[in-house]
């Protein structure tokens, strides 16, 4: 007679393991430390095997009836689900070990600390990898593994988009990147949103901050003109330029942002 969840809740622990069928296979083993776990009892080929099905009462006696008829269908369309739980528990060892995070800290430890870097370097480089984590964790969507390399402007770009779109962002595009993106790229974020070429560009966004900034009263021209810059090409002068205008310049960033 199969068991009822009543009876399964009042199996009492012994010194040695126990099991108590409740019926097509499946069946409940009880360990000395109290706890109870469903197991599923079938053969393939004339070998018999038992697969794990959660452990009671987090899995209760409904629940490990579905998830055995779900397994059962797995084995009358030939699948040996023993051997399907193998190789999900491989390839998801697999994925963890491809993950950006991984291929990052086997490159610290193989070259970094392998080359015999500085310790203060070796540090710097594990903190920043830990900064990474949060954003990690939020767009566990991007391409991460180290068969896929997509350029960081257009990740960093898309996911700003998708920011844009789920309302997390209300202000103007800071996209910050580990290697320079082009217009294109911005701009492709800004189509994605739903502006219109003629509504809204990269490089109109220039225009807008000057027009602002100059407007407001509160900022020098000049450190208005050094922020706004593509670039100086005579690096002393870029230098002496960013170290003039720094102080005001920051202020001026948080006041845009604001």
């Amino acid at each position: 007679m199969a068991l009822t969840d009543a009876q399964i809740r009042a199996l009492r622990p012994t010194d040695t393991p126990y099991k108590k069928g409740v019926g097509g296979g499946l069946y409940i083993e009880v360990f000395p430390n109290g706890s109870k776990l469903w197991r599923w009892k079938f053969r393939v080929a004339g070998k018999e095997k038992r697969l794990a099905l959660g452990a009671y009462p987090t899995v209760g006696l409904a629940d490990a009836r579905k998830r055995r008829d779900a397994e059962r269908k797995k084995l009358e369309f030939g699948s040996d689900p023993a051997v399907d739980r193998k190789r999900a528990k491989a390839a998801a060892k697999i994925s963890a070990a491809n993950t950006f995070a991984a291929v990052a800290n086997e490159y610290i430890d193989s070259k970094m600390v392998g080359e015999g870097r500085a310790e203060a370097t070796v540090s710097k480089a594990r903190w920043f990898l830990e900064q990474l984590e949060p954003a990690r964790r939020q767009d566990e969507g991007a391409a991460r593994s180290r068969r896929t390399v997509v350029p960081a402007g257009e990740r960093n770009a898309d996911r700003t988009s998708r920011a844009y779109r789920r309302g997390q962002i209300c202000g103007p595009v800071r996209l910050f990147a580990s290697r320079p993106m082009s217009e294109n790229t911005l701009n492709a974020s800004f189509r994605r949103m739903g502006f219109g070429k003629d509504e809204v560009t990269a490089h109109g966004l220039r225009a807008t901050a000057s027009t602002m900034l100059n407007e407001s009263g509160h900022w020098n021209p000049d450190a208005i003109e050094r922020a706004l810059a593509d670039g100086e090409s005579n690096a002393t002068r870029g230098a002496y330029h960013r170290g003039l205008y720094g102080d005001e310049r920051v202020k001026m960033g948080q006041w845009w942002s604001d």
